[in-house]
């Protein structure tokens, strides 16, 4: 779990003011996750360095939060061993206290029960996240249903229209796994809203409407450092359809292939970027039909140009669609290419694939506190960028994947 801006740089939004210092923050972090049981008692918590890089802010910064809490004897240190849990502490946020009774809508669509699990794209995770945070913020959640129209969600105007405003004193919408291309519908929702509301999204939202949203730049980003730093000099991005969250993808990866001065055709997107449709032109795209999108199209890349031999898909689904491709000629991820995608379904644990975790948990802690801070009238128009991590597996298990017998051509425009 990870979140940023703790630092205060520029290029970060803006956190709540909750008037805490960046020590307290990462010292309530720490509490709560000792309270979830992350770390029960007797556990040793990761070094200092890693909770540093992990909350990004500075190895003094977690050294401070360690005292409080070995000084509220939560913690011992032991030199030269690290850090170990001797009691669980009870909760003490003024902003948790100050939710006691309160109660909060979740507005989401959530896959029927007998489809695959990778078609909500996480969204179940992220809803049991947020009842979670709001039982931790001692409030009371009651959930709306998004309902299927057609071959999409309905809008989310229409399911908050079904809101008892009476009852509720806040309002989450869940809208990580919309294009966000034109967000009118979500934005709308949100300022027709009748009490103070929170969007959860994928990318970041326009105006001043607050949201906690899942840096997907970053975990472009991430996927090619990871490749590049195990000594691969070509990239191949594979998006069968555009999406404002896969372009945020293939912008990070960018970045990090300018960053490591590689050659100029160091990037190939294939499909060519403007001849791949739409999310918004195919309505709901569901998992089966993104790895159906990959497979014979890729067939006909490998025929005829050669396997690439490092890929970052657009997402699990397809990722794992060019899989399904490659084996058709025998090829497999880890021995002769390496593959990374995003949002680590189940499928991808499965075939061990290298995926970006999405930070559900922090992204539902922080839209909870978001709220509970708002609708206490302590500050507003803020927003909050959360980053994921990668969950390495086998598919990127090689440094080194012998280069493919011919390349992909030159890197379409994105």
């Amino acid at each position: 779990m990870a979140f940023s801006n703790l630092n205060g740089h520029s290029r970060q939004p803006m956190r709540p003011k909750l008037s805490r210092t960046a020590y307290q923050e990462v010292e309530h972090r720490l509490r709560d996750r000792i309270r979830r049981g992350d770390w029960p008692v007797g556990a040793a918590l990761p070094s200092c360095q890693t909770l540093a890089s992990e909350y990004a802010v500075a190895v003094g910064t977690v050294h401070q939060a360690i005292r409080s809490m070995a000084t509220a004897e939560i913690v011992r240190s032991v030199p030269g061993r690290g850090t170990f849990v001797i009691d669980s502490p009870t909760i003490s946020d003024p902003i948790a206290r100050a939710a006691s009774s309160m109660r909060l809508a979740i507005v989401a669509g959530l896959r029927p029960p007998d489809t695959p699990s990778g078609t909500d794209v996480g969204i179940s995770a992220l809803v049991t996240s947020l009842e979670r945070a709001c039982g931790e913020f001692e409030a009371t959640a009651a959930f709306y249903s998004r309902q299927m129209a057609g071959v999409d969600w309905e809008p989310f105007t229409t399911t908050v229209s079904r809101i008892d405003w009476e009852a509720t004193e806040g309002v989450v919408l869940v809208g990580v796994a919309k294009n966000l291309e034109t967000p009118d519908d979500l934005v709308k929702a949100a300022r027709d809203a009748k009490k103070p509301v929170v969007c959860l999204t994928s990318v970041e939202l326009p105006g001043i409407i607050p949201h906690v949203f899942y840096d997907n730049t970053f975990a472009g980003y991430q996927a090619g450092r990871h490749l590049i730093d195990k000594g691969f000099k070509k990239i191949t991005f594979l998006a069968p359809f555009r999406s404002s969250w896969g372009r945020a993808r293939a912008t990070g990866l960018r970045q990090a292939v300018a960053e490591a001065d590689l050659a100029s055709n160091a990037l190939a997107f294939y499909p060519a970027w403007d001849d791949a449709p739409s999310v918004d032109q195919l309505g709901r795209v569901t998992y089966r039909m993104t790895v159906d999108a990959v497979i014979e199209p890729c067939i006909k890349l490998i025929r005829e140009q050669g396997a690439p031999e490092a890929i970052v898909a657009m997402n699990d689904a397809a990722a794992i669609g060019y899989i399904e491709a490659a084996s058709q000629f025998g090829l497999k991820p880890g021995l002769d290419y390496v593959i990374v995608g995003f949002d680590n379904l189940e499928e991808a644990r499965g075939c061990g694939l290298t995926s970006l975790q999405p930070p559900w948990e922090a992204m539902s802690e922080e839209a909870i506190r978001l709220l509970v801070a708002t609708v206490r009238g302590q500050h507003v128009g803020t927003q909050i960028r959360v980053r994921p991590h990668l969950v390495a597996r086998a598919s990127t298990d090689r440094s080194h994947v012998e280069p493919a017998k011919s390349a992909i051509g030159a890197p379409a425009a994105l």
